[in-house]
């Protein structure tokens, strides 16, 4: 679902010739209220420096210690609530004093390459909000962060996870040639893992534009990775599976994860529904590399547009707002959601046709021991991940141990059950085994 806004931030457009008077950086509130000595809350935007924006609290101000300088931006316009609008050069950091009263204030930035010009809203809306409580300052949490971060620090990074994120699957058609031609030419062969994700982001933004037609008549909404390269144009399905289909062609793990956000077809508020529904709305992706999962949300950092059967014109990719966002930024407006029956099933059906026990049936004799094991035909699979247990239907006949030794007892019939759990997966297989009293070779 596409982000309401990016709409805005069109609408909010400053086209303002500034006086000199205003550009006197720092202007003072007439109301200071009276602070605890030393009180400090810092807050960040976005992990990548580049591109964050970095506050903290101290004493009663809101100090900026960081405005990202992309597009050749040079100067910032702050807004405290209904407060006063502060200018100055984004290279100069900036304190800028809080209200006096006790509330929640949001905080408004735009961004201009002029002192006399256009300036662009970045942090808007219910962005970045601040409480004063009796005297005392904290950023604004957002009522489904607590949710975001369970569910962000439960991620698998295991090597058969993150193998397993690198293959092609549904609509993310990561072995197409074309996908992976174009992965080629849009990075370098000695960028980093960071800087090829970065480089794919800031590709998908700004050469696929979102399509407000399929949106809103449900009709020709193109969602495979492949076909969403040929007409450049989708929704959040089709630019997450386009982003996750270019960075898997390059071994890169990448995740599609379905959540809902604060977009165009909600409130823009976080109510009950917004916080505890079961319904998605919204797509992006995860990525691996340093050791961590790294978000990027690329639908809501293009503002292309497709509109009536019509491309947009010198847009394209403006902040990299939702690349590597903290995850209390990114949870400002995006809710994660626990992974989708159809994903566990795909997984499912993955690891369904790749793993075997190494015997289905065994004969053995009184006392003859036998060894079960569980093989994988697929590289990207380890074993070494998977729990793995035996149980046997009669141990009076034969019984198995917790690594798989078969051991046969009397003569009869067992039947020799394995679980295998992986990756949020159970699967089972069985092994007949018939035990003679007579010697008998092994089969």
């Amino acid at each position: 679902m596409r982000h309401v806004k990016h709409v805005k931030i069109r609408k909010q457009l400053l086209a303002v010739l500034l006086c000199a008077v205003l550009f006197m950086g720092g202007v003072q509130s007439s109301t200071r209220p009276v602070w605890a000595a030393g009180q400090s809350t810092w807050y960040a935007t976005n992990n990548r420096m580049e591109d964050s924006f970095e506050f903290a609290l101290e004493d009663g101000t809101l100090v900026i210690n960081a405005l990202p300088s992309a597009d050749g931006n040079k100067y910032a316009m702050v807004r405290i609530g209904d407060g006063e609008k502060i200018y100055f050069p984004i290279d100069s950091p900036e304190a800028i004093d809080l209200p006096g009263e006790d509330g929640i204030y949001y905080v408004e930035i735009y961004l201009g390459k002029a002192k006399y010009g256009n300036y662009q809203g970045v942090i808007y809306d219910e962005d970045l909000g601040i409480e004063i409580k009796n005297g005392a300052a904290s950023f604004v949490e957002s009522p489904v962060y607590d949710n975001n971060r369970k569910l962000y620090e439960k991620a698998s990074a295991s090597d058969t996870a993150l193998g397993y994120y690198t293959q092609p699957s549904h609509r993310v058609e990561s072995n197409a040639s074309e996908i992976k031609a174009l992965a080629k030419k849009i990075v370098n062969a000695g960028d980093s893992d960071y800087e090829k994700i970065r480089k794919v982001h800031d590709w998908v933004a700004a050469n696929i534009w979102y399509d407000w037609d399929a949106y809103r008549t449900g009709k020709n909404n193109v969602a495979e990775a492949s076909k969403v390269l040929v007409c450049k144009r989708a929704v959040c399905a089709g630019y997450a599976n386009l982003t996750a289909a270019l960075l898997r062609s390059l071994g890169i793990p990448t995740k599609v994860i379905n959540g809902y956000a604060l977009g165009a077809s909600t409130t823009n508020t976080w109510n009950d529904y917004a916080v505890s529904g079961d319904t998605a709305n919204h797509a992006w992706n995860e990525a691996y590399a340093d050791g961590r999962w790294i978000i990027l949300d690329t639908t809501w950092d293009s503002s292309n547009d497709y509109r009536n059967g019509s491309y947009s014109k010198g847009t394209g990719l403006k902040y990299r707002k939702y690349f590597d966002p903290t995850l209390e930024f990114f949870s400002m407006d995006h809710r994660i959601m626990p992974e989708t029956e159809y994903s566990t099933y795909e997984r499912e059906q993955a690891f369904e046709k790749a793993l075997t026990l190494s015997k289905t049936s065994l004969t053995l004799k009184k006392g003859q021991t036998a060894k079960l094991t569980v093989k994988t035909s697929k590289k990207y699979i380890h074993l070494k991940d998977a729990k793995i247990t035996y149980t046997s239907s009669n141990k009076k006949v034969a019984s198995v141990s917790a690594n798989g030794k078969i051991k046969a007892k009397k003569a009869g019939n067992a039947l020799i059950t394995v679980k295998i759990k992986l990756e949020g997966v159970t699967l089972t297989r069985q092994a007949s085994v018939k035990v003679k009293n007579e010697s008998n070779r092994q089969t």
